[in-house]
């Protein structure tokens, strides 16, 4: 992953200006894990998420997973961001309820570390 964009990421994280969402990149002010670190390409590339049905919005035609663009911006291993050390993704630690956004940027710095 991109250190510089990891620093970014897990910042925001923790920041709290994002609340933690499920199954979508973002329904509403709600985001997942993925859905911030897709809002921080979109904030960058100076672009805007387009609202799909029930509140839930897309970017890049996708609203489920990470757009191809965020993942090659960011150097993320897989739609659903892989770690291969926990044998899991981010997006399931995100939907399972059991992890915050400040547990979740732990991970990532400590799984992440140096890539």
């Amino acid at each position: 992953m991109n250190e510089q964009i990891k620093n970014k990421w897990v910042k925001a994280l923790r920041s709290g200006e994002y609340e933690q969402g499920e199954g979508r990149l973002r329904c509403g002010d709600k985001y997942c894990c993925l859905g911030v670190l897709t809002d921080l390409y979109a904030k960058e590339k100076n672009l805007e998420w387009h609202p799909h049905l029930y509140d839930v919005f897309g970017f890049d035609n996708e609203e489920g997973s990470t757009p191809n663009l965020v993942l090659e911006w960011s150097e993320v291993e897989g739609i659903f961001g892989w770690i291969s050390a926990l044998d899991r993704d981010l997006s399931s630690l995100n939907d399972s309820g059991n992890y915050t956004f400040h547990q979740i940027a732990d991970i990532i710095e400590e799984h992440w570390r140096g890539l």
